[in-house]
């Protein structure tokens, strides 16, 4: 019952304490640690007896300077281990994981994206990228990735060899290390991030996706994955285009990719499928919502006056087919109910809650229990399901009315990840003690990125 050693990667016993520094502390708590970590269970550490005065000022410096043990919260760190291991979900509305088909296994040098089990992609703004030429195989631009294993041990790569101009991306919710990315000019690519490569791809204005443009593509703002088939995404373009696609027939050249085509949604922003995978929901540069059946392609209803000024984001719960949130630069985040009765021919929302600023964007954590909302310059606030403020994340402004923020959960909900258009920062939060754990600066690698892409256009 005595530990005369010290844990893999600790120092040696000068004084009864490791100079080793903690991941998220400056001070050396290597004592401390292990002796709130371990209990009663220990009696000596490093050749030295623990007294109970010890032990209250080793349980005090722990509640300061970590996050609450997992198991002092009754939390089994097994089954939460699993549930966050590369490609496994331990959400119910999510399906264990399939074997990828063969043409996502196999190897074209498109794209690089390494993905960690929390992990987010950056795409580079439009000016750090060169024009795209006459084909695509003449483009070879950059796309930025950060990659956060843990907020203890950050780190993030350059990703090479992407499409031209990358402006949205969603990873699958079954197959591990499956995206799709969708850029300014309608190409959208299938890619295996784990190894780099574009499985099947097609283009916005192609109807059979033979390379025969019909029309010219429109930039892509929306794509969502459907649960059920896991063969099938949504795809919606700034010029209104909703269509639900298949990877099997963009994968087979000259067959129309294309399963539904749904009717336009003039000036779209966002698109989302809830969580039944039955109903399609977008917003637009408008204050109004259109309500699409996924399966018959038949446009349901459309709400009107839903915001004072457009919608910049509609997204589905996670775990309530019939409930969606919307974020506007009206200042004010709505949550709404489909089942709820009209009044005077209008939905009515469930609550509204409003920002200082506009808002960008709104997300609902994995479990439902909260709504991310990120509002213009660093404003990003987390509200319970029930509309209850649980709290805001701190972080300074710039004072500019063009920072516009993004926020996420990573960890399922263990983590809020937040990030702003004129800064190279990105902010970890916990989201459950709202305590600002790391920020990541990815500006070198930004720097690095647009040298490379200015080289890519001289030549």
């Amino acid at each position: 019952e005595e530990a005369t050693g010290v844990a893999e990667g600790g120092a040696g016993a000068q004084g009864g304490r490791s100079r080793k520094v903690t991941p998220l502390t400056k001070e050396p708590q290597y004592r401390n640690f292990m002796i709130a970590k371990l209990g009663g269970t220990l009696k000596a550490l490093d050749g030295r007896a623990i007294t109970d005065s010890e032990r209250r000022e080793a349980a005090f410096a722990a509640s300061s300077h970590y996050e609450l043990f997992p198991e002092f919260a009754g939390v089994s760190m097994t089954p939460a281990g699993r549930s966050r291991a590369p490609g496994t979900s331990s959400s119910s509305t999510r399906s264990a994981p399939r074997s990828v088909p063969s043409h996502v296994s196999g190897a074209l040098p498109h794209i690089l994206i390494h993905q960690r089990s929390a992990g987010i992609i950056c795409g580079a703004s439009a000016n750090q990228l060169p024009r795209r030429q006459s084909t695509q195989s003449a483009i070879r631009s950059r796309v930025h990735a950060t990659c956060l294993t843990s907020p203890g041990a950050p780190r993030h790569d350059v990703v090479i060899q992407g499409p031209a101009r990358p402006r949205q991306f969603e990873f699958h919710p079954v197959w591990p290390n499956v995206a799709v990315v969708g850029t300014t000019e309608g190409i959208v690519s299938v890619i295996a991030a784990d190894s780099g490569a574009v499985r099947a791809e097609t283009r916005t204005g192609d109807p059979t996706g033979g390379g025969a443009m019909e029309e010219e593509g429109g930039a892509v703002l929306g794509l969502c994955w459907l649960r059920s088939n896991p063969n099938h995404f949504v795809c919606g373009t700034d010029r209104g285009t909703v269509k639900l696609y298949d990877i099997d027939r963009m994968a087979e050249a000259g067959k129309n990719p294309t399963v539904y085509d749904y009717e336009d949604f003039n000036e779209l922003t966002s698109v989302n499928v809830n969580a039944s995978d039955e109903l399609i929901i977008c917003s637009g540069y408008s204050n109004c919502l259109a309500l699409y059946d996924l399966r018959s392609g038949v446009k349901l209803d459309t709400f009107q006056e839903c915001h004072s000024r457009h919608i910049n984001v509609v997204k589905f719960a996670y775990t309530q087919p019939s409930v969606f949130a919307t974020s506007s630069f009206d200042h004010s985040m709505k949550l709404w109910d489909l089942r709820l009765p009209k009044r005077d021919g209008h939905l009515v929302p469930i609550y509204t809650r409003n920002s200082e600023k506009g808002n960008v964007m709104c997300c609902f954590s994995p479990d439902d229990k909260y709504v991310l909302v990120s509002a213009v310059d660093n404003e990003v606030r987390q509200y319970a399901f029930d509309g209850r403020l649980d709290r805001v994340f701190d972080s300074k402004p710039l004072r500019s009315r063009h920072n516009y923020t993004r926020s996420y959960y990573m960890n399922q909900s263990d983590y809020v990840i937040s990030g702003s258009c004129e800064e190279s920062v990105l902010r970890v939060w916990c989201s459950r003690t709202g305590r600002r754990l790391r920020d990541v600066d990815i500006g070198d690698a930004t720097a690095s990125f647009s040298r490379a892409a200015a080289a890519a256009a001289a030549a």
